[in-house]
């Protein structure tokens, strides 16, 4: 069975806008390991209020990326890689692990037509 180190990889809220939020109606619902039904967290369980919530947001954020030229968004993704990398380094994606960071970075270098190169 999967052991996870980083406890904290595991999220008990929903994230809209960059901030975290439950339910606006207070429920939730339990996510199990199937094998041994071990609780692995209590989540909020969203409906049609935080569903317009995080489409609105989405829009909003697309439209300010989407104003970036491609030298402004080359610079936030490769922000978004050094702090992958910086999290690769202290643990969160050692070699074997299930988050396969190193094939991801691979896949984002080839998507982006090799902006940046990854090292």
């Amino acid at each position: 069975m999967l052991q996870l180190d980083c406890r904290d990889l595991i999220l008990n809220h929903a994230w809209i806008n960059n901030q975290k939020t439950g339910s606006s109606e207070g429920r939730t619902f339990t996510v199990e390991d199937p094998a041994d039904g071990t609780i692995l967290a209590t989540l909020p369980d969203c409906g049609p209020v935080e569903a317009e919530a995080a489409t609105s947001a989405a829009h909003q954020a697309f439209s300010r990326w989407r104003g970036l030229l491609a030298k402004e968004r080359a610079q936030f993704l490769q922000a978004w890689l050094t702090e992958i990398r910086r999290h690769k380094e202290s643990g969160y994606g050692r070699e074997g692990s299930m988050y396969g960071i190193d094939e991801y970075l691979q896949t984002k270098y080839l998507c982006l037509g090799g902006l940046g190169a990854v090292k």
